[in-house]
């Protein structure tokens, strides 16, 4: 399986006040522990979807940058865009996380990797925590591209992909912490 990691790294961070991608997380940005997870998980090709006033931040650490060429429309555009790109790089399977998972771990990304082996006809492999979608760490095969234009131009929504496309499901507990993200200051715990 030729996988690309895609960590969704180019919201606005308003409801949290600054830019949360950087906030210090036991000694290190936020955002670097979705890339450390995508690492651990074996997944090499790892890219920052970003906009173009963050990607500097970015290309400084050494993370290659897919740069979102319409910023601040949410993740499904992002997600569009950034597997048009990594397809074009050869790339078949697309494990997104976003980038702003304090918890987040390579074991859920390799639970999610074996089923994708297992599940050959998976255009999506999706963890549902309790009852609960989570297609921000899902992992999207290049196929799913083949849905975006059924989507319409006002459709921004994960779910909508989702509902769509063959979906295959994986279950994790409902207090799974790799699903917890972080919008407000007051959402650290520790």
């Amino acid at each position: 399986m030729n996988i690309a990691g895609l960590v969704l790294a180019g919201g606005k961070s308003s409801r949290y006040g600054s830019q949360k991608l950087f906030a210090d997380h036991q000694g290190l940005p936020l955002v670097m522990r979705s890339f450390i997870a995508l690492e651990l998980a074996g997944i090499d090709d790892v890219y920052a979807v970003t906009n173009s006033a963050l990607a500097p931040a970015f290309t400084n650490i050494g993370v290659p940058v897919i740069c979102d060429t319409t910023p601040y429309e949410g993740p499904l555009i992002a997600l569009q865009h950034a597997m048009e790109k990594g397809s074009a790089l050869g790339h078949e399977w697309f494990q997104v996380l976003a980038g702003d998972l304090p918890y987040v771990h390579s074991a859920m990304i390799k639970q999610l990797v074996n089923q994708a082996r297992s599940t050959p006809g998976a255009d999506i492999v999706l963890p549902i925590s309790g009852t609960r979608a989570q297609p921000l760490h899902a992992l999207y095969h290049r196929r799913c591209l083949r849905y975006f234009p059924e989507l319409g131009q006002e459709e921004k929504r994960m779910r909508a992909l989702y509902q769509i496309a063959t979906a295959k499901h994986v279950s994790f507990s409902a207090d799974e912490p790799a699903f917890i993200n972080i919008n407000f200051q007051s959402d650290w715990k520790e």
